[in-house]
């Protein structure tokens, strides 16, 4: 009969810099879930290229099917920011066990920078989905009139895309400052 010690440390102390543990997963959860997210946006407007591409071509049976899987990953992109702020959530609840306090304001200030992100996304995605639903009455011929719609709504989800990969810098460039502050 074997014994099995589960021992788990409830802080990390780098340099008398207290972080609980729970804070550094929920950040390294926040990190993966952010990058998915960027990845995803990026694919998304390769694929409303490839759909423009396929309208021109007048292939409009494969651009509908791009379409609808855009539908999806948008959904499923939704979710990941419901996911990445309850990632942000279990960071909030642990700031206040972070030493120095100079570190837990660092933490906070970059932890509000991401929520702004989540907020971004929200509505990248709403724009997103509708900018996919006009793509979809176009190419089911719903809709002849739809060619400014779309374009207003490329360059809005084209500014936006650089506002939520701005303020991720920003996280990142406060998160290193984070993680140098003593």
């Amino acid at each position: 009969m074997a014994v099995v010690f589960v021992v788990r440390f409830a802080f990390v102390n780098l340099d008398n810099k207290i972080i609980p543990n729970e804070f550094l997963e929920a950040r390294n959860g926040a990190s993966l879930i952010a990058r998915n997210i960027v990845d995803s946006s990026d694919e998304s407007a390769k694929k409303i290229e490839e759909i423009s591409k396929l309208s021109n071509e007048e292939k409009y049976e494969e651009a509908l099917n791009i379409v609808l899987q855009e539908i999806n990953r948008n959904k499923e992109t939704r979710n990941k920011a419901i996911e990445l702020s309850k990632n942000l959530e279990k960071m909030v609840s642990n700031t206040a066990q972070i030493s120095p306090e100079s570190s837990a304001l660092i933490a906070i200030e970059a932890i509000t920078i991401e929520t702004t992100i989540i907020n971004k996304l929200i509505t990248y995605n709403d724009d997103l989905m509708q900018l996919l639903g006009v793509l979809k009455t176009k190419l089911l011929e719903l809709d002849t009139n739809s060619h400014q719609k779309i374009i207003d709504l490329v360059n809005k989800l084209n500014n936006e895309a650089k506002e939520v990969n701005a303020s991720n810098e920003k996280f990142n460039e406060i998160m290193d400052k984070f993680d140098n502050s003593k």
